[in-house]
Formats: C-alpha cells, structure tokens, sequence
C-alpha cells in the first residue's frame, strides 16, 4: 500500500519544501528552457519546462519507503500551478509594479547569496573531530537527555512469508546480549534477499534511534514496535512490497541520559552548524573589511 505522508512530519516537510521551491522559481520567472532533449520533461506551461532531473532532484531528499509516484504527482502539479499563475501575471503586465519588482531583486539576492553560502560551505566542509565530539557529549550529556522514546530493533524485510516466519522463529530466542547479537547476524545472513538488506538490518541493530522515525519510514512497522515490549518479537506482517520480521530488543524512554553512541549524529550536526556559523561569520567579515577598503561599503 501507498504510504501516507503525516502532515507535519519531517516527510511532509520535506515535499512541501521541494514545491515551495519550485513553486518559488516559478513565480520569479526562474523556468528554462531543457537542456536535455525536447521530449524529456515531466511538464510543460508555454516555452517553459519542468525537467524529469528537476523532478528527481525535489524528490531526492526523501525516504526510499515514501510513495514516490504520489510526490511526483504533487511536485509536478504545484510547479504547473505556479508557471501558470507567473505567466498570467506577466500577461497582465505585473512585473512594472514597484512592490513586485521589489520582491524579485530581493528574491534574488536571497537566491544569490544562499547560493555563494552552499558553494563556500562546500569548499570549506565542517568536519567535527572524535575529540570534539567526546569533549561535548562530556559537557552537555545532561542537555542531550532523550526527548523521545528511544528504540533498538532487529528488523528483516524479505520477499515472501514463508521466509519471514523463518526470520521471525529465528529472532524469539534471541536477547539483547553480545550472543543475541551474534546469533541475529547469522539468521540476517542467512534469510536476507540480498546484500543491501544484510548490510541495512545489521546497521539497524546496532544502534537506537527515535521511535517516531518508524512512522515516517513505515507506518506498519511503527505499529507493530508500538505494541511490543522489549524482547518481544512480532508475528511477520506485509508492509509495502515485502514481508517483515521484527524484534523490539529495548526501548528507552523520554529523559533517559543518553550514551554517547545513541546521540553522536546530533552531537556531530550541532558541531558542523556551530563550525560553519564560525566560518560564514568570518568570511562576511572578510568580505565587509574588503568592501570597506574599497570604499564601496556605507552603513548609516
């Protein structure tokens, strides 16, 4: 079955972000002309089109288990919308108005300088050390305390039932000790379809994650892990185009003092952003003693 994507969820935010995007460039009168040949387009309004690697583009950012061709659909017809409102206020001769001119250079200083901001962070990459990671799970391991419940699974998808009640009898013995563990990377071995589904339900067993991710990954899942206790293991259940195994190995609540472990890719975004807002304050200071020295830069 499709799944839906819950209003408000990282998911939603993700679509409604790609089709503001391009609902944005629309409005500005940003659409071209294909590169690609004339018949490769998800759309067309007049001589302006929306590419298929447009299309992709929007779409990347979001979960495999998402139903794509829903957010295609919504991607495209946002982007029609909006080309056909931009063309009709060209018709009518709205790019003389004052406030929309105004708007559109501030649009595109935005565009402009977010641009110069992803190129200058690409160049200059915010890369935190396992010192400084260590050093500030140190000093505000109580702050990182979890704010949700925290879940550890072993989680199989496979092709058919059969093998899925296989997984699911394979798991129920199992603990959450070094054993269990051991045993768990045999049984993925040995039931996963291929080697990207070992690599991903070993991945997932090692480490804990929020509870509310299941949801946005898949929305079955998310209820079966809800009603198990830790140790539990589910009866095999079909979710999308495959059938799942899944075992709740232990659940952390809300509050809990985290280990390092659990919390090191927060702790490495927080670090990156406070680097790159060190390293863009700098640049702007470059560029403002620059532009000063110039004698092209006045503040009132």
């Amino acid at each position: 079955m499709p799944l839906r994507i819950p209003p408000g969820t990282p998911c939603a935010r993700l679509v409604a972000g790609a089709l503001t995007l391009l609902v944005a460039a629309a409005g500005a009168g940003c659409g071209r002309a294909p590169e690609a040949p004339a018949a490769d387009f998800a759309a067309r309004v007049g001589d302006q089109v929306l590419t298929e690697a447009e299309v992709r583009e929007a779409l990347a950012p979001l979960p495999a288990g998402l139903d794509s061709a829903t957010a295609r659909q919504q991607v495209i017809e946002q982007w029609v919308t909006g080309e056909l409102l931009a063309q009709e206020a060209r018709r009518q001769g709205l790019l003389t108005r004052t406030d929309v001119r105004r708007q559109l250079a501030e649009s595109e200083r935005s565009v402009l300088a977010a641009a110069l901001i992803e190129s200058f962070f690409e160049a200059n990459p915010a890369e935190p050390t396992p010192a400084e990671e260590r050093a500030y799970f140190a000093r505000y391991r109580a702050d990182l305390a979890l704010r949700e419940p925290y879940v550890r699974l072993r989680h199989l998808r496979v092709p058919s039932q059969a093998r899925a009640a296989q997984a699911a009898t394979a798991l129920r013995p199992l603990d959450a000790s070094v054993r269990g563990d051991s045993l768990w990377r045999m049984a993925v071995r040995a039931y996963a379809p291929d080697e990207a589904t070992t690599t991903g339900a070993l991945a997932l067993a090692a480490a804990y994650l929020p509870e509310s991710r299941l949801t946005e990954l898949d929305e079955a899942l998310a209820r079966r892990v809800a009603a198990l206790q830790p140790g539990q293991t589910a009866e095999p259940f079909a979710s999308g185009n495959a059938w799942h195994a899944v075992q709740l190995v232990d659940r952390q609540p809300a509050g809990t003092a985290p280990q390092f472990a659990w919390v090191r890719d927060e702790i490495r975004q927080r670090l990156a952003i406070e680097q790159r807002r060190q390293m863009l304050a700098r640049q702007v200071q470059q560029l403002r003693s620059q532009a000063q020295a110039r004698d092209q830069l006045d503040v009132r």
